[in-house]
């Protein structure tokens, strides 16, 4: 019986570490063993005044890290690991405040996952059109939705071995004043 187990693992493990279906599953275990939440981020509904602690109330099941950081994105961040946001698998979300104001949201994917959360954000918002004039860091139009509360915009492809993102950008922060 001990050697059944011991080839079953055997093989369990060569099958997760040489196909993609094993590595994504082996992925979405250690994610849910670790802690990480699936979160639902209903950007609609985004406002500036949502504030960092409101997040944290929101998604009380994930785990933050909050710390000054001064970017083009905001003077502040709070990061949390997720397993999924919105139905579609990400590696990390981040909420960003400019002058204690939500300004925007990063959410952080593998490549490979592009795909889905395109097809995920259609069926939610449309159609996507084309944000601006300027390219992603690959040469690739950027694309989005145009939402009440600002503007969710994604490279249009993302190579399937790097890291996607999914912007989220107040309409305050495009249109100050």
């Amino acid at each position: 019986m001990k050697k059944f187990v011991l080839l079953a693992a055997i093989a369990f493990g060569a099958w997760a570490w040489s196909t993609e279906a094993g590595n994504e599953l082996v992925a979405r275990l250690y994610a849910m063993v670790t802690g990480r939440a699936a979160i639902e981020i209903d950007f609609d509904s985004l406002t500036p005044e949502v504030a960092e602690d409101e997040i944290k109330t929101l998604y009380s099941s994930s785990k933050f890290k909050c710390y000054d950081e001064r970017s083009e994105l905001g003077d502040r961040v709070c990061f949390t690991d997720v397993r999924e946001v919105n139905g579609v698998p990400a590696r990390y979300a981040a909420f960003f405040f400019k002058d204690a104001e939500l300004s925007n949201v990063k959410v952080a994917l593998d490549g490979k996952d592009h795909p889905t959360l395109v097809q995920t954000f259609t069926d939610t918002y449309g159609e996507w059109r084309t944000v601006g004039s300027r390219k992603d860091v690959y040469g690739k139009p950027i694309v989005g939705w145009y939402l009440s509360s600002g503007v969710l915009a994604v490279s249009e492809t993302a190579p399937r071995d790097k890291e996607a993102t999914l912007l989220w950008i107040s309409r305050h922060r495009l249109l100050p004043g």
